[in-house]
């Protein structure tokens, strides 16, 4: 199949494995609600959760239907934390196998729309204090979020829940967030159970983790396992990217330096008008200033992670002409000034 081929089957229909349906039916029906009734239900819920992989919107739709239970939250803890390694197949064998944590996280930053597509994950290893995952969540072209907050919840859980099951010891991680969803005495609760912080305030989420324990090596590392698995991995994420348009278009960002992307560019690869590339953007609420935004914050902040690297140097590789404009756009994507991206420094 050709790039335009490629382009023409390509959609925002987000494919996950249905372990992520199975592990929210098993925690809402401890707390007594079956999905497939509640509230109206979902008429085939039940017929989904027979098949290996589903659409992320399968997901989304059940978390929507709890978000109106009074232990909604709870819910999606639970079944955040039963999100394991034997749950993620072939992904999560590679992920255990790692040499080291800081290894496992870039595979997870390089996968990360594998384990879920409704999050790209950019990882910085900082030599010092803390380590970053900076999660960006997919939003449309009118800045609206392609995943729910109740949902991203879900999503952060198991991530954090697996990075500490490869470990035999734990450590306090830091999570900052938008806005603060939950009651103070539900906050304390979360902190202490996951032995964590929460910030609020912040308009790209991410989470800090200290840098003795991304230094640590994985207790199951194997090598050997980890060398066989690359290349069905990166299989698997091919076919992730061959289903979504957003990410068809990033692939093409990748093959060409910041300054020399241009919709004309991108749209000759894919051997079509920049008019035709356009409207089928627009047909799924995307722009292509939108995707190219967001390409550039996440080459931002992996540039960031090069302690001999400057905020100037930063603005002038992503195809700023100065760091002015630069912190005037990595204001309006993140709300913050650039100089968060060298805090931890």
């Amino acid at each position: 199949m050709d790039s335009n081929e490629l382009l023409e089957t390509a959609s925002t229909r987000r494919i996950i494995d249905v372990q992520w349906l199975c592990a929210l039916d098993e925690a809402a029906k401890r707390y007594g609600v079956d999905i497939a009734s509640y509230r109206g239900g979902i008429k085939d819920w039940h017929e989904q959760m027979e098949r290996t992989k589903v659409s992320l919107d399968a997901l989304e739709e059940a978390i929507t239907l709890l978000e109106a239970h009074p232990s909604a939250f709870d819910i999606v803890i639970d079944a955040g934390t039963n999100i394991t390694a034997n749950h993620l197949g072939i992904l999560g064998a590679f992920l255990y196998s790692s040499p080291s944590v800081d290894v496992m996280l870039k595979f997870f930053e390089l996968f990360s729309l594998v384990f879920c597509p409704a999050v790209k994950l950019v990882f910085i290893h900082r030599l010092n204090e803390k380590s970053e995952l900076w999660m960006l969540r997919h939003d449309n072209d009118k800045g609206m979020p392609t995943f729910s907050n109740l949902g991203f919840s879900y999503y952060c859980i198991a991530l954090i829940t697996f990075i500490r099951s490869t470990q035999k010891e734990s450590c306090s991680v830091e999570f900052f967030f938008e806005r603060d969803p939950l009651d103070e005495d539900v906050i304390e609760s979360l902190e202490q159970r996951f032995n964590c912080h929460i910030f609020y305030g912040h308009k790209i989420r991410r989470i800090t983790l200290p840098s003795w324990y991304v230094n640590k090596p994985c207790t199951y590392a194997n090598p050997e396992l980890n060398a066989t698995l690359v290349a069905p991995m990166h299989y698997s994420a091919e076919s992730t990217m061959d289903s979504s348009l957003a990410e068809q278009v990033f692939s093409v960002f990748k093959q060409y330096d910041v300054t020399d992307i241009t919709i004309d560019t991108v749209s000759q690869h894919f051997h079509m008008s920049s008019r035709t590339l356009t409207r089928k953007l627009s047909a799924q609420s995307l722009s292509f200033r939108t995707l190219l935004d967001r390409y550039k914050l996440e080459k931002a902040i992996s540039l960031s992670a090069n302690p001999s690297t400057n905020l100037t140097q930063i603005a002038l590789e992503i195809g700023f002409k100065d760091l002015s404009s630069f912190s005037r756009a990595f204001k309006r994507w993140t709300g913050e000034s650039p100089k968060s991206l060298l805090i931890s420094r």
